[in-house]
């Protein structure tokens, strides 16, 4: 029989700051996928610290402003001709006014090809951290950890 865990209550979430949270983390992947980038902006405070990770990427924490990500994918999602991002398994942390939180994910990117449209599919985890503000919860940090990736799919 496992031992029960003891947690801080500092970093136990409440129900309402739980499901306020994995709202901002559907919200982003669903306002990216119907292309709603208007609706972008309030998901991100003024300036987000984002992190790719995987075989074809550096790595680094790049401190962004918000404008300059929503532009960063809006420019990428136009080029593909639908994206697909399935969220789940989310593992929330809160202590205070920030938050962490993990979700695993994968994506499929429908890409136009020479004989036709291809698919492309990846999978991984966003970790993404947050702050509390007057109008909610906003992402302050994302890293997107590129898991596994196929590029082969027709």
């Amino acid at each position: 029989m496992n031992s029960p865990q003891t947690t801080s209550p500092a970093t136990v979430p409440t129900t309402a700051d739980r499901l306020d949270l994995i709202t901002v983390c559907s919200r982003l992947g669903h306002h990216v996928d119907f292309r709603e980038w208007d609706r972008l902006p309030a998901l991100f405070a003024p300036s987000v610290l984002v992190r790719h990770t995987g075989s074809d990427t550096p790595g680094e924490p790049v401190p962004t402003p918000r404008d300059a990500v929503v532009a960063q994918w809006r420019e990428a999602r136009e080029r593909v001709l639908a994206t697909h991002h399935l969220v789940t398994n989310h593992l929330v942390s809160v202590t205070g006014d920030t938050a962490t939180a993990t979700a695993m994910f994968q994506s499929t990117h429908v890409v136009p090809g020479g004989s036709g449209p291809r698919r492309l599919a990846r999978g991984g985890r966003y970790v993404y951290g947050f702050a509390r503000t007057a109008t909610g919860w906003q992402i302050t940090a994302i890293t997107i950890e590129v898991l596994w990736d196929d590029r082969t799919l027709a």
